[in-house]
């Protein structure tokens, strides 16, 4: 490349703003309030299924009730933000996981447990819409992926903290319930620092280059631009296919059940196999700055994203059958680091496949589809692990699975 071509390049990429970094950081602390209150019921797994009498198949549903609000009001929450702005919708989201954790922490049957569950999952059916679009909105192309990358981590932040915080409340308080207060609370104090704080771009802040399919002339222009919406369409709905089946795997079955298959078949204490499976949460977040990273620098989405199905599934040799400690823990470093590679990846797609414009509205389908994973996942791996046990269950859910969302990702277009 000449050295006019460098500089005219040069200009052609935003600067980033400075406010953008802040929001970010608070998209991402907001954004935590969701998953850790999700999984505030792994971490004391135990107690609370001596307490009302569940069986795995039961507890599963602790889990999978949470995303049912999500896959409700995926598509609608993108029709929500256009309506009421990034910043209420996310406010609804929150106001909403508070009144689910106070119904939860005052119930006294498994049936009220279950209907404030319901509730908080309307906080991950809003926020995973609107977090990553008020990132977009705030960062250009070239910079997109460190900074998803960073906040792509929310859901395993969430988790390992309430994974390893669940059991120290429960113990100090002497009640499983303060869990639930714990994580209102939170929800609380971000409430208040994000009416105080958050605030939209005047306009989006993209690169020069970004804008022009949505320049495109009349003609055999315009014939050209209907077909790259069709590709465009398609490859949004590949990308959620493939998410999908990734959250029925990760989030859905090994995050949710990783902690009961260590006490049932090894006999780890309680408090133990949390640690343990919060190590695969906790990995994750160093993980996704390192996808960010490879992402901005390789340019490649589409290839990010094979790399962590296919190490998933060499995760999935010894995550449910080891027999030495070196094989658990490969297994868990494994799905820690690398499985967000897939997560940061797919993240990224939405404003890459379908533009800035229009990435609200590829978000909702990547939504929609990854509450249908974490809720079916959630039930899958609890239902086979009765009937084949947990290495068998395991392999029969995931190998399949993985290799469909491979194929997905292969055939999906315009991920750079």
């Amino acid at each position: 490349m000449s050295e006019a071509s460098a500089v005219a390049s040069e200009k052609r990429l935003t600067p980033v703003p400075t406010r953008a970094w802040g929001t970010m950081f608070l998209v991402l602390f907001m954004s935590i309030a969701a998953p850790l209150n999700m999984f505030k019921a792994p971490g004391i797994a135990g107690t609370l299924m001596e307490t009302f009498g569940l069986t795995p198949a039961d507890f599963g549903w602790l889990m999978s009730v949470f995303t049912i609000m999500g896959i409700i009001l995926a598509f609608p929450a993108a029709g929500i933000m256009s309506k009421l702005g990034i910043k209420m919708t996310s406010t609804i989201a929150l106001v909403s996981l508070i009144l689910g954790s106070v119904i939860g922490a005052l119930a006294t049957s498994f049936e009220v447990l279950l209907a404030g569950r319901f509730l908080e999952g309307v906080s991950m059916g809003l926020i995973s819409v609107t977090a990553p679009a008020a990132i977009s909105r705030w960062f250009p192309r070239h910079k997109r992926g460190l900074a998803l990358g960073i906040w792509a981590p929310w859901v395993p932040i969430g988790s390992v903290v309430m994974l390893n915080a669940a059991n120290p409340i429960m113990s100090i308080t002497g009640s499983w319930t303060a869990v639930w207060w714990f994580g209102a609370a939170y929800a609380v104090l971000l409430l208040v620092f994000w009416m105080l704080a958050y605030k939209d771009p005047d306009e989006p802040v993209v690169d020069a280059d970004e804008e022009a399919p949505a320049k495109a002339g009349a003609g055999a222009q315009a014939g050209t631009q209907v077909k790259t919406s069709a590709l465009a369409l398609m490859s949004i709905w590949l990308v959620a296919v493939g998410f999908a089946i990734f959250n029925i795997v990760q989030n859905g079955s090994i995050n949710t059940f990783y902690t009961t298959f260590l006490m049932q078949v090894h006999d780890f204490a309680q408090p133990d196999a949390a640690f343990i499976t919060s190590v695969v949460t906790l990995l994750a977040i160093p993980g996704c700055i390192f996808a960010g990273w490879l992402i901005d620098k390789t340019g490649t989405l589409k290839w990010t994203m094979i790399a962590g199905f296919v190490l998933i599934a060499v995760a999935a040799i010894w995550l449910f059958t080891w027999t030495e400690a070196w094989q658990m823990w490969l297994a868990v470093v494994i799905c820690g680091f690398f499985a967000p590679l897939t997560t940061t990846a797919v993240f990224a797609s939405a404003p890459s496949i379908l533009g800035s414009a229009k990435a609200g509205f590829g978000l909702a389908i990547i939504a929609f589809m990854q509450n249908i994973g974490v809720f079916f996942g959630g039930l899958a791996l609890g239902n086979l692990e009765p009937v084949f046990g947990w290495a068998t269950g395991s392999y029969i859910l995931f190998y399949p699975l993985l290799i469909v969302a491979a194929v997905c990702a292969l055939f999906a277009r315009k991920l750079k």
